[in-house]
């Protein structure tokens, strides 16, 4: 696999988290004042869940549930798809395709969140490939 087609090219660093234990209603506050529709929930540094703008509907719709009171672990996702730094661009995208999602922390051997590729950034790689191959036969005709 040629490093350019790696997941860590395109993958988002330095991703905000949440706690298990934070509150939905914080969680939301963070996710809007950030700009994302995803956080990954971490505890003692590993991955254990993702809570995302699905998540938060899920329980907005739930008259019985209150966001002030009611903790991120209680709402989020715990099955969590994952990959690696190292895997292939291509590899992601089939998972995120597969699984419908539109987020994917990418772990690392300790289950440490190290980054975030969501499908804004396999956009972005799309668009920049296509400049790219309209370049190439422009420059050869």
């Amino acid at each position: 696999m040629s490093e350019i087609t790696a997941v860590h090219t395109i993958m988002t660093r330095g991703v905000e988290t949440t706690d298990p234990g934070e509150s939905v209603a914080h969680a939301l506050e963070r996710m809007l004042e950030l700009g994302v529709r995803h956080l990954p929930v971490v505890d003692g540094g590993r991955l254990v869940g993702m809570l995302s703008d699905r998540d938060l509907l899920r329980t907005q719709l739930d008259l019985a549930t209150d966001p002030q009171e009611t903790p991120v672990h209680a709402v989020m996702t715990r099955d969590i798809i994952t990959t690696r730094p190292t895997r292939p661009i291509t590899e992601a995208a089939r998972l995120m395709i597969d699984n419908k999602i539109s987020g994917l922390p990418v772990i690392d051997a300790q289950n440490a969140v190290v980054g975030m590729v969501t499908t804004e950034d396999m956009l972005k790689l799309a668009v920049d490939f296509d400049y790219l191959i309209t370049v190439a036969s422009e420059t050869s005709s």
